[in-house]
């Protein structure tokens, strides 16, 4: 990774890969209608089309890239969900989304974690409500005496002197 990031790259603060912005050149413009952004592959999909290829790097003027475990990122200079619109956001990655322009939301992003049997990055199975909740693993009693204090030592325990 560069010492420095100019015009043409995007550093997370986290510490995650960098995201070339130099070959950025189609807006994503996403009219009334279904559309699928897939954060394993980065392909954008509307009405069954290829909007983005999928693919690392720039692919059809808009660059995807996985910036650190479990998250990816999109690049364009626009991105505008237009009224109407209902774009899915499914794949294996949390999604950033780098606009070095706009980003104009009047239609629908889903980004739910709703296919099972669990859901998306960070995610926990799903329960019913017939049973107690767990999360993604179940809790256990305290080991230690953490940052309480701890209990008096009775008298005559204590170590010989």
């Amino acid at each position: 990774m560069p010492d420095h990031f100019g015009p043409f790259a995007y550093a997370l603060a986290n510490g995650g890969a960098a995201v070339d912005l130099a070959g950025i050149t189609a807006a994503v413009e996403l009219p009334a209608g279904r559309a699928t952004i897939d954060t394993t592959t980065g392909a954008i999909t509307r009405e069954g089309a290829t909007v983005r290829g999928p693919g690392q790097g720039v692919v059809d003027g808009v660059s995807f890239t996985i910036v650190a475990s479990g998250v990816a990122a999109l690049a364009s200079p626009r991105f505008v969900v237009a009224a109407g619109a209902d774009v899915r956001v499914i794949g294996d990655n949390a999604l950033i989304l780098i606009a070095t322009d706009e980003v104009d939301v009047a239609g629908t992003i889903d980004l739910g974690a709703t296919a099972p049997p669990f859901g998306g990055p960070g995610g926990g199975r799903g329960g019913v409500a017939s049973q107690p909740a767990t999360g993604c693993g179940p809790g256990s009693q305290p080991v230690g005496p953490g940052g309480a204090a701890a209990a008096p030592t009775p008298p005559g325990a204590g170590s010989a002197r």
